[in-house]
C-alpha cells in the first residue's frame, strides 16, 4: 500500500484480477491491497467504503489467515491429515507458523483435522488392506505426529491382541511356502523374523508358531542335506582336512541340519574318500 493511503480513505475502486475469487482494491484512485472474494463478502467491501487504517490491517491479516485456510482445505481434499502433515505441509508454502496455528485451530474446531479420529481410521484401514503388525503401525502414525496416547488408544480398541493372533496366523502359511527348502528350525526362525518385522509382537508370533507345525519327510531332509553338503565340501576343497571339515560343519548346523546327520554325512564321505 503506498504512503498516500497508508492511513486509510475511500474505495473508489474494486477490480477482479485474472485468479478467480480475488480483487483488487483501490483507495483514492491508488492500488492498496487484494483480498479473496470471502473477505470482501464479509466486510461488505463496496466502491465509497471509507476504511481506516486498523480495518485495513485487520482485512489483510484476514486476508493472509483465508490463503491460508484455502490451502488446507485443497490439501485436506485428497485425504485425511494430521495436524503434523498439516503443519509441515503450509510452511513448505512459506506461510508463518502463527497464522497456520490460527488456521489449524479452526479446522480442529469444525473437525476438519482431528488426529483422534485419524489414528482410529489408520489403524482400522492399515488392519483391512495391509499385513503390518501394531508396531509398523504405531511407527508410521508416529511419524505423522500422532501422540501415543491415541496411538495406544486406536491400537487397542481396533487390534486387539485376537485380532493380532488370526492376522499372524493367517500370514504364516505363504511364509513357510517361500522357505520350504529350508530345514525346519530354519523355517521357524524365519517366520519369526519376517512377523517381528511386520510389527507383530514377540508373545503374539510365540503364540501363533506353538500352534504350527514344521516338518519335513525324512527323505527330503537327507536330499537336501546330501545337496547342501556336495557343494560345500566342494567350495572348501583348496582347505586342509581339519578346515575343511569344520567349515562344512558349521554351514551345515547354521542352515538348521541336526548334529548327528552332518556328522554321519562327513563320516560317510571321508570313508568314502579313502
Amino acid at each position: 500500500m503506498s504512503d498516500k493511503n497508508e492511513n486509510g480513505g475511500t474505495i473508489t475502486k474494486i477490480q477482479s484480477q485474472k485468479r478467480p475469487g480475488r480483487y483488487n482494491i483501490y483507495i483514492d484512485d491508488q492500488y492498496a491491497f487484494a483480498v479473496g472474494e470471502d473477505v470482501l463478502i464479509r466486510h461488505r467491501l463496496l466502491k465509497g467504503t471509507e476504511l481506516d487504517a486498523g480495518l485495513i490491517q485487520q482485512l489483510q491479516r484476514e486476508d493472509d489467515l483465508s490463503k491460508i485456510w484455502q490451502r488446507a482445505l485443497d490439501y485436506l481434499g485428497f485425504r485425511q491429515r494430521t495436524e503434523q502433515e498439516l503443519t509441515d505441509h503450509l510452511l513448505a508454502k512459506e506461510f508463518e507458523l502463527e497464522d497456520i496455528e490460527t488456521v489449524i485451530a479452526r479446522l480442529k474446531a469444525e473437525r476438519l483435522v482431528n488426529d483422534e479420529h485419524f489414528a482410529y481410521s489408520y489403524v482400522r484401514t492399515m488392519r483391512q488392506t495391509s499385513d503390518k503388525g501394531p508396531a509398523v503401525i504405531s511407527r508410521q502414525l508416529q511419524a505423522k505426529g500422532v501422540s501415543e496416547r491415541l496411538i495406544q488408544a486406536a491400537l487397542s480398541d481396533e487390534f486387539d491382541e485376537s485380532v493380532q493372533l488370526t492376522q499372524a496366523s493367517e500370514q504364516v502359511p505363504k511364509i513357510k511356502r517361500q522357505y520350504h527348502r529350508d530345514m525346519p528350525r530354519i523355517q521357524e526362525q524365519k517366520v519369526r523374523q519376517r512377523l517381528m518385522a511386520k510389527g507383530f509382537s514377540s508373545d503374539v508370533i510365540s503364540q501363533v508358531l506353538a500352534e504350527t507345525s514344521f516338518e519335513m519327510a525324512e527323505d527330503e531332509q537327507e536330499d537336501l542335506l546330501n545337496g547342501q553338503a556336495e557343494k560345500l565340501w566342494r567350495r572348501h576343497a583348496s582347505r586342509e582336512a581339519s578346515d575343511r571339515r569344520q567349515k562344512v560343519w558349521q554351514a551345515l548346523y547354521r542352515k538348521g541340519f541336526p548334529s548327528d546327520a552332518i556328522n554321519k554325512w562327513l563320516a560317510d564321505h571321508e570313508n568314502d574318500a579313502d
